[in-house]
């Protein structure tokens, strides 16, 4: 039933209504396993909240289609199903193709033992067989002309699908753009005049000045600054919280200290709400267990000589003050012009924080959006600007893309790029130390793997080679894994970016680097290196020749880090582990219904994370499956694992954060692109190696493997400059931004806009306080300085008497604009207007027939 006030109450293990989406916990294996029962976080309305056991959930699973995943993950969650599916395709392909191989090289001669054998290492062995060796050749140039072809094709359906996602119906914040780096002087005023003089009066909707939320507030009393008053506080406190900077123990536990900013204010009350409704909780229970035993309760061990109920009261204590403290932040920011949210819009009554040096621009038709940020800008003559100072402009991201800390203190564009080189010269030194760290690690597994093969007991060697494989290659994945953490706080922190999509695909791009350094080639060479100094002997000229052979015989310390990534994917693709881990928190921490729905709250995706890892094993397979077949059969077993784990990531466990249309996975394909020319280039290493014996003709007939990579390059580097990532910036071409703008009603487009950006203030950090004024917005307009704190439960009461209603209206406002339905256009009628047709029928009209790049290129490939 509704509560009293008409809010509906928050659901038991469900997320809020409010972004993010619901999940529950879900069986897969149902009820027949009782004590191993696995589970996964599932959308109870999504297409597996009904299947019956394992084999129904992998029935729906596998039904799942991209209407699915576009509801559930954006056009981004289709094309990472998409890459995944790609690289289990062609990885496939390899197994087909290399798999005869195998079978000659076993055949070649008995000079090696177990995995060496079906690899090219055998086929080197004296007397060598030139013949084997031009079988290479020619399955180097199979898997190299596959792989390419299906790269090519991968990358231009990432573009039509692309295009066709942005044509469907272009969101209301591709009317918008972020412009940067503007003088301290610049206000709201001064860019709009600029603007509207470039683009006409009519052509700006919008300006919304960003401020630093995190600036710390002025002190009480201060000549030019408002006090908050009793007024202001329904809890009635007379005074705040005392203000002070984070001690070093206070940054390493992540505390928040309360320096008069309006963020720091915001989070620590609502730890204070969270807080107080647990200890509304602990209190509730030490009361009815004090009436059924009788018996008063004593102070536990770990609480300070007080009983659950004195730590409730001073929860709420601690509440009341948070609140005070918030609304004094509020009304104690330094005192600026009062420029507000909107066109001629302010605060009324609120002082607000000082001005960021960045700007959200909303224009009046897509047209002139596709024009603005497609345009170098360099302003030298606007009020407050430097001669031949460049104002940057981007096109903005959802709201709930935004860092909004970051762009919020964005430093200037020199500074930034200083920051950059430092960031990069620290990324390449770890490189450099991690790969050593990896090459002495490998060469040690496989003298480890010597030694233990020399055991003479063969229970001991068993043993000994397990533990030689595996501990190793444990910290191996430890080490790479903690890279990941490293990349993303050196992006965040140096990168100059202020997106989570451009963090998350820098994390992408270095990260893959990394991997491709560290954890191929430092490891191939580490272990390669070893075998070749261990057979040399007494022939030290032969030493080209030896590491030629030892790079396929060492192939099975790389085969068995590949399955256990793929152990790695087929974990997380279950959701087992952090299914133990709600469940341990719903039994231990979460005492409410409130912490009970954010335990089970889903969690964003890593996609650039993922994605390196995927390139990374798309590399292995390409470079070993000519020269140690079996490989590619190892890497098969990841990609289906991988497949299945994006399905399920995306129709179920993650919360997409932002979408990008497929810029993520660009970025893939590019990547999967460099995986094929590195491949080659060891293909030719190996060949040309092996023959220095004597026998290199054979090396020559790979030299022409670069010629339809470089071609697939410039097709591709073609594709990428003109598509929807290159030029347009993500935005749509200007003949079909005009399109829309005919197609749709400038009024209606306008109301949008102001929904957006005043009653839910978009474009502005989730701390914001609401715009305020009429009914329409009073719903925005508490949050952040409101709600009340809620007053303690009724003794002898139960748990879902304890009152989280702030806590929850708090969070709504906090999340307001987490959902992606929040930035979707809607006709006048509620539903999504169809711009494709608009599109369509205006090329139509002009005799523009469509693109027909894609049967170009199958032409082009074809001759």
């Amino acid at each position: 039933a509704a509560a009293a006030d008409g809010r509906a109450p928050v659901p038991l293990y469900r997320g809020l209504p409010v972004g993010g989406g619901d999940r529950i916990f879900y069986p897969l294996l149902g009820r027949a396993i009782e004590v191993a029962e696995l589970i996964a976080l599932h959308r109870p309305d999504g297409p597996l909240a009904t299947a019956k056991g394992m084999v129904g959930w992998l029935a729906q699973l596998r039904q799942v289609d991209d209407e699915a995943l576009l509801e559930a993950g954006g056009a981004d969650g289709v094309l990472y199903c998409w890459r995944a599916s790609m690289h289990a395709e062609l990885v496939a392909i390899l197994v087909v193709t290399s798999m005869p191989l195998a079978i000659i090289f076993a055949l070649a001669s008995d000079a090696n033992e177990g995995l060496a054998r079906i690899t090219l290492a055998n086929a080197l062995a004296p007397p060598v067989g030139v013949w084997r060796l031009w079988l290479t050749v020619l399955g180097v140039w199979v898997n190299t002309l596959l792989s390419v072809r299906a790269v090519d094709r991968f990358d231009i359906d990432i573009a039509e699908y692309a295009v066709r996602h942005l044509r469907t119906s272009p969101p209301l914040h591709h009317y918008a753009a972020v412009v940067t780096d503007l003088p301290k002087t610049a206000t709201r005023e001064v860019v709009r005049s600029f603007f509207t003089n470039m683009y006409g009066d009519d052509s700006i909707i919008g300006v919304h000045q960003l401020r630093k939320y995190s600036a710390p507030g002025a002190k009480k009393g201060d000549e030019g600054h408002a006090t908050s008053s009793t007024a202001d506080r329904a809890d009635g406190s007379a005074t705040d919280s005392a203000t002070r900077k984070p001690s070093l123990l206070d940054r390493l536990t992540g505390k928040k200290v309360q320096n008069g900013s309006l963020r720091v204010a915001v989070d620590i009350y609502a730890a204070a709400l969270k807080k107080l409704a647990a200890a509304d909780a602990a209190a509730l229970a030490e009361a009815r267990k004090e009436a059924s035993t009788g018996k008063k309760a004593k102070p536990g061990f770990m609480s300070g000589g007080k009983t659950k109920a004195e730590k409730a009261a001073e929860a709420r204590v601690a509440a009341q003050e948070a609140r005070a403290a918030l609304s004094s932040a509020v009304a104690t920011a330094p005192q600026y012009e009062p420029d507000g949210n909107g066109p001629g819009e302010a605060l009324e009554g609120k002082v607000i924080p000082p001005r960021a040096r960045a700007a959200v621009i909303t224009f009046g038709s897509l047209m002139q959006a596709v024009v603005a940020i497609t345009s170098p800008l360099l302003v030298s003559g606007a009020e407050g600007a430097t001669p031949g100072r460049a104002w940057v402009l981007w096109p903005a991201p959802e709201a709930r893309d935004i860092d909004w800390k970051l762009l919020e203190n964005l430093r200037p564009a020199r500074l930034r790029e200083n920051s950059r080189l430092i960031s990069i010269a620290i990324k390449t030194a770890m490189t450099v130390w991690w790969s050593v760290l990896v090459a002495l690690l490998q060469a040690g597994i496989v003298a480890a793997l010597t030694f233990a093969a020399q055991v003479p007991v063969p229970p001991l060697q068993t043993f000994l080679v397990i533990v030689s494989g595996i501990v190793p290659l444990a910290i191996q994945d430890f080490m790479l894994n903690f890279m990941a953490v490293i990349l993303r706080v050196l992006n965040t922190q140096l990168g100059g970016y202020w997106s989570h999509s451009a963090i998350e695909r820098a994390v992408q791009a270095d990260y893959t680097n990394f991997l491709r350094a560290v954890a191929f080639f430092a490891a191939m060479l580490g272990s390669s290196l070893f075998s070749a100094i261990w057979e040399i002997g007494n022939e030290p000229t032969r030493i080209f020749f030896l590491l030629a052979n030892s790079v396929p015989a060492s192939s099975g310390v790389m085969m068995a880090y590949v399955f256990l990534r793929a152990c790695t994917v087929a974990k997380n693709s279950l959701g087992v582990v952090p299914a133990i881990v709600s469940k341990v928190k719903l039994a231990l921490l979460a005492k409410t219904p409130f912490a009970r729905a954010e335990v089970v709250r889903p969690k964003p995706p890593t996609a650039g994370v993922k994605a390196s890892w995927d390139g990374f094993v798309l590399l292995v397979a390409l470079a070993y499956a000519p020269i140690a077949p079996l490989t590619a059969v190892v890497c098969a077993l990841y990609f289906g694992a991988a497949a299945l784990e994006a399905r399920i990531d995306v129709v179920s466990m993650s919360a997409p954060i932002f979408d990008t249309a497929g810029a993520l996975t660009t970025l893939a394909a590019q990547q999967a692109l460099d995986a094929v020319s590195l491949a080659a280039l060891i293909h030719f290493a190996i060949i040309l190696l092996s023959g220095s014996s004597g026998t290199a003709w054979h090396a020559f007939a790979v030299l022409p493997l670069p010629i339809p990579i470089l071609m697939a390059r410039a097709r591709m580097r073609q594709r990428h400059a003109t598509g929807p990532h290159g030029a347009p910036r993500g935005r749509l071409p200007m003949v079909d931004a005009a399109a829309v703008d005919a197609a749709r009603d400038a009024g209606h487009l306008k109301s949008l806009h102001a929904q957006l950006g005043g009653k839910l203030r978009a474009w502005a950090p989730p701390c914001a306080p609401g715009s305020g004024g009429g009914a329409e917005a009073a719903s925005a307009s508490t949050p952040p300085v409101g709600p009340p704190v809620p007053p303690p439960p009724p003794t002898g009461a139960d748990d879902s008497a304890v009152d989280e209603s702030a806590l929850v209206e708090l969070h709504e406002w906090l999340r307001r604009y987490e959902s992606p339905d929040v930035t979707k256009y809607k006709n006048a009628q509620g539903g999504e207007d169809d711009a494709a047709a608009a599109i369509a029928a205006a090329a139509a009209a002009q005799g523009v027939e469509e693109d027909e790049v894609a049967d170009d290129v199958d032409d082009e490939m074809t001759s």
